[in-house]
């Protein structure tokens, strides 16, 4: 039974990382807003950051060079909101910490202290 929970395991594995691809694709696509609507795009966020692999994905696999700041931005600002009702506060706030370090470079610093404010109030 280990040969099928080690199969169960790589197929669960690759299924995170397609979900991962769709969902960020959702999120981070220029034309996801008017293609899709916003109330779609927030909840793929949403689902994003609930489900512990795909926003490992997110933060940590995600090529986001290619993204907007203001996305980023925003998605960061959903991440935090969530954190303050998340199970796991320390998975999500260190995939949270990886993305604003990584925003550092790319947002304005009142939009930084912004985030670490926000980030302060929930924690």
């Amino acid at each position: 039974s280990s040969g099928i929970n080690a199969e169960y395991g790589e197929v669960k594995g690759e299924l995170i990382i397609r979900l991962s691809k769709i969902i960020t694709s959702l999120i981070f696509n220029k034309d996801s807003l008017s293609d899709w609507g916003r109330d779609i795009v927030g909840l793929a966020a949403k689902l994003s950051i609930i489900h512990p692999g795909v926003f490992k994905y997110v933060s940590q696999v995600m090529n986001l060079e290619t993204k907007s700041e203001e996305m980023l931005f925003w998605y960061v600002k959903i991440a935090i909101r969530f954190l303050e009702f998340s199970e796991d506060k320390e998975g999500l706030k260190t995939g949270i910490d990886r993305l604003i370090v990584y925003l550092q470079k790319r947002l304005s610093q009142s939009q930084i202290q912004e985030l670490d404010y926000r980030l302060q109030a929930v924690l």
